[in-house]
């Protein structure tokens, strides 16, 4: 349990602040792309690869798969608060 919090709090963080963002410019959606498809390509890499990771992970060491759960529910944590930064 602890992992997997640890792993969400510094996800979250890592993705909010990350220094990199100023080099990348993010694509808009494009106006006739429906909501999934725009989620869908949000997810990929990241999302799906960590997901992989955690489970090649879950064969070896419990906690390094919480701990990678816990990342992706960081990357989750972060889009929502972005998503809540661009609608107000």
């Amino acid at each position: 349990m602890l992992g997997f919090a640890l792993g969400a709090v510094g996800g979250a963080v890592f993705v909010l602040n990350d220094p990199r963002r100023r080099f990348f410019k993010s694509r808009p959606a494009a106006a006739d792309d429906p909501w999934w498809r725009a989620a869908l390509h949000g997810t990929y890499p990241s999302t799906l690869g960590l997901a992989a990771l955690t489970g090649i992970a879950l064969a070896f060491s419990p906690v390094l798969a919480a701990v990678l759960a816990g990342i992706i529910a960081g990357l989750g944590i972060a889009g929502l608060t972005a998503a809540l930064r661009f609608r107000a």
